[in-house]
């Protein structure tokens, strides 16, 4: 890891999201905003006072540093990436920072109640719903016809179309930590395949000069994540194992789903 001032590691995902945030900002702004046009327009609390330099993005740029906000003068990151967002050329750009993927990136071991909440949480947000596909009108008949593998997968890759890139990828990171059971290897195999092609997808945008730096440090990541079962009970946590095969539909779709939904073609189509 990179030492910070003092000798403290710095965790890569830290130093990730903050690089991949700033260049999603000068790749944007092009060579009309330097770092000290922006250190101008956005870092200083009283714009008013013209004769300030912070040197906040020169910082960011060369030695990774996240501003504080400890300067009254000069706006922390949240601040910072707030009013960022407000200018036209530059909305859209606070996410990439502040998603909770990064965050995820640094846990090595995690409780199945927050997993199931973070789960729980973005299918909330998003109209989307892990069901028993028992209980939905007409998927026992696409199980039969089609296999289950085929039906989860089918369904697992549709709900990307309604899910931003960063939230995709951090219900497929949930989804891949509840499925370490043994029984289910197979389906485990195929959503670590999906977040590996993610994952080569995002790094690819956030950093196209160097993309495999650090989707390697995410894959090592992923690799390493594992349930924490310190507080488990005897009898398991309930349906948790279950549920994790549970297919995800929209909210819609629970009083009836129809073959055209998920395959719009003929014929059966293998997952692994």
């Amino acid at each position: 890891m990179k030492k910070k001032r003092g000798g403290q590691p710095k965790h890569w995902a830290d130093i990730a999201r903050l690089r991949a945030w700033y260049g999603a900002i000068r790749r944007r702004g092009g060579s009309n905003w330097t770092n000290h046009s922006l250190d101008k327009t956005f870092a200083l609390r009283d714009q008013k006072d013209s004769t300030l330099r912070p040197r906040i993005f020169e910082a960011i740029e060369l030695r990774d540093q996240v501003p504080k906000g400890v300067n009254p003068l000069f706006r922390g990151m949240r601040e910072l990436t707030d009013a960022i967002e407000q200018h036209p050329q530059f909305c859209g750009t606070g996410h990439i920072f502040w998603a909770n993927l990064w965050e995820m990136f640094k846990e090595t071991a995690v409780s199945p109640m927050l997993v199931h909440e973070r789960l729980h949480s973005i299918l909330h947000e998003f109209s989307l719903v892990r069901c028993d596909p028992d209980r939905i009108p007409g998927m026992s008949q696409l199980v039969a016809e089609h296999g289950a593998a085929s039906v989860y997968g089918r369904c697992l890759i549709d709900v990307s179309r309604r899910l931003g890139q960063f939230k995709y990828i951090e219900v497929l990171w949930s989804i891949y930590t509840q499925l370490e059971s043994s029984f289910s290897e197979g389906y485990r195999a195929f959503v670590e395949s999906l977040i590996d092609e993610e994952l080569q997808k995002l790094f690819g945008e956030l950093f196209p000069s160097d993309p495999q730096n650090f989707y390697l440090d995410a894959i090592d990541a992923l690799h390493a994540v594992r349930m924490d079962l310190s507080g488990r009970r005897i009898g398991g946590y309930g349906n948790m194992e279950f549920e994790a095969l549970w297919p995800i539909i929209p909210n819609e779709m629970l009083k009836g789903i129809k073959k055209d939904f998920l395959f719009p073609q003929q014929g059966n189509v293998a997952y692994w």
